[in-house]
């Protein structure tokens, strides 16, 4: 195994580590200088928005043009397992971060067949499902673990896939996690209140379900929101467990996912 493939092993076991991201970057300077340089303005980018709190900006010229001419071959190997939302559309089912694919949409069962091998070919710390279930075999895979955060949202989930994550999800690393829009109605909110794992995730988001529990927010007539409160289910699992950070998310202003671990809610 050569310097750099080792590097890359340390990348994808260690993902938070910029040090061997930049290590690898020099490794790679001589035989593939532009992705070396795509490595190190990415890393700079990250470090810059998350010391400022600020979400997830545009890239430079110079990083866009790295990416627009090298990306696809920098992501040669998982791009078939990635899946956009439209052939046309700018977003292809990955995403760079620090210099390495770290953002996969796909469907649920490559998780659920490829499981840690899936995870292990990049460092992977963001997922996003389509909409072709079956869900919960997908929801249950221990390399779920691994993630930073896990968009779910408008996949027509319901309360037996919102049980399954919660009784035997893997989210010891999560940080954002995004049900918004799918059909989870009290029974499948219950099962995610009184999961401690899926509590102590900073950002959860269950808008445009039916059983949201979270605070409700309405907006006044010049514009600005009115907060009016837990719903009863919401209040009930504070008695029960104690205050619940993300019960009381903003409805607008919540910083992006890539930042969610500089940016957590007030308790």
């Amino acid at each position: 195994m050569s310097a750099a493939e080792q590097l890359y092993a340390q990348i994808v076991r260690n993902p938070d580590d910029d040090a061997p991201r930049l290590a690898y970057a020099d490794a790679i300077e001589r035989r593939d200088p532009a992705h070396a340089e795509f490595i190190r303005l990415q890393i700079a980018r990250f470090r810059d928005e998350a010391a400022r709190g600020v979400p997830r900006g545009a890239p430079s010229p110079r990083e866009a043009a790295l990416r627009a001419q090298h990306g696809a071959r920098w992501a040669h190997f998982i791009a078939p397992l990635a899946r956009g939302h439209r052939a046309d559309a700018p977003f292809q089912g990955y995403e760079f971060e620090r210099g390495f694919v770290a953002l996969l949409r796909t469907e649920p069962d490559m998780v659920a067949g490829m499981g840690d091998r899936l995870l292990a070919m990049a460092p992977i710390e963001h997922l996003e499902l389509t909409r072709e279930g079956p869900f919960i075999p997908a929801l249950t895979a221990p390399c779920l673990g691994r993630l930073r955060t896990l968009t779910l949202n408008s996949l027509g989930l319901g309360d037996d896939d919102a049980v399954a994550l919660a009784e035997r999800g893997h989210l010891e690393r999560c940080e954002w996690l995004d049900l918004e829009g799918n059909r989870i109605t009290g029974r499948g909110a219950a099962a995610l209140l009184d999961s401690s794992a899926i509590r102590r995730v900073p950002f959860v988001i269950l808008r445009g379900n039916p059983g949201d529990p979270a605070v409700l927010v309405s907006g006044d007539v010049d514009g600005s929101q009115l907060v009016d409160g837990l719903p009863a289910a919401g209040e009930a699992a504070e008695a029960r467990h104690g205050r619940i950070p993300w019960l009381h998310l903003p409805s607008v202003g919540l910083p992006d996912r890539f930042h969610a671990r500089v940016a957590r809610p007030v308790s």
